[in-house]
């Protein structure tokens, strides 16, 4: 059969893509397919100014050259422990530096062993325990990017 395969976009209202944290060819195609990119940043470490700036350069580069849609969704907080100093002094610095250009998910997503421990066994977290804090974060950004509120 010639030709190009029918565009999986009407069929679904969201298609996620989780590439690697690194520029390299599997994260480029994802660029180009997509409509909107969203970013998570760990709040464990601050974020070298210089890996969010390259990585937005990219979006950007990409946008020009080959896929005008392409837009950055948001920026998400992952693995945050709200206990930890550092982890809020993060929070604040991402919220500071790009939540005047950029939207920043009010949604953050707590670290948790049951977010390590899902993906070993198999299924995602919704089904290893339901109650969780963090399949609950996640049902607070599915909210926030599908309300766009």
């Amino acid at each position: 059969m010639c030709g190009s395969p029918p565009p999986l976009k009407a069929d679904y209202d969201l298609i996620i893509f989780d590439c690697a944290p690194t520029l390299g060819i599997i994260p480029m195609n994802a660029f180009v397919a997509s409509d909107s990119v969203l970013i998570p940043v760990s709040a464990e470490y601050h974020l070298p100014a210089s890996a969010m700036t390259g990585l937005l350069k990219t979006v950007g580069r990409v946008r020009q050259q080959i896929n005008p849609s392409l837009s950055v969704e948001g920026i998400l907080i992952t693995l945050s422990d709200s206990r930890n100093n550092l982890a809020r002094e993060v929070e604040e610095t991402i919220r500071a530096q790009y939540g005047s250009t950029y939207r920043v998910f009010d949604t953050v997503i707590p670290r948790a062993v049951s977010a390590a421990e899902s993906p070993a066994v198999g299924v995602s977290i919704f089904a290893y325990d339901t109650g969780d804090k963090v399949a609950h974060a996640f049902e607070r950004l599915a909210e926030e990017v599908f309300c766009r509120g």
